[in-house]
């Protein structure tokens, strides 16, 4: 059976390949029409409940549910103790309302 359709595919070969073609070529078309339907950023569902409860909590309590953010400062040189290294950190934290400033410390190069 599978000797049969090798040999079709192998005397239309030709025929195979503009298919395949036209089939990709589609497939961009779509993919090109994606943006449209795709919005980034956005996880609520107009209308739904949880889209309510959004636009209640922006026009009533003043608050975005979507406005995370999280920094990360690096000090490349230095401690992270220094003083300037912690001015950096003060300057940064007072742009908004900084619920948690914490320390990282990465682990050793090398160790496991």
């Amino acid at each position: 059976m599978f000797a049969r359709w090798a040999h079709l595919m192998y005397r239309r070969r030709w025929y195979v390949i503009c298919v395949w073609v036209l089939l990709l070529a589609g497939a961009v078309l779509l993919a090109l029409q994606a943006g449209s339907v795709l919005r980034p950023g956005d996880f609520t569902i107009p209308g739904s409940q949880s889209d309510r409860a959004a636009i209640i909590l922006q026009r009533q309590f003043h608050q975005n549910t979507q406005t995370d953010l999280e920094i990360l400062v690096v000090s490349h040189s230095g401690s992270i103790y220094s003083g300037a290294f912690a001015t950096a950190v003060a300057t940064v934290a007072g742009h908004g309302r900084v619920e948690l400033v914490g320390t990282f410390t990465p682990p050793a190069m090398g160790r496991r």
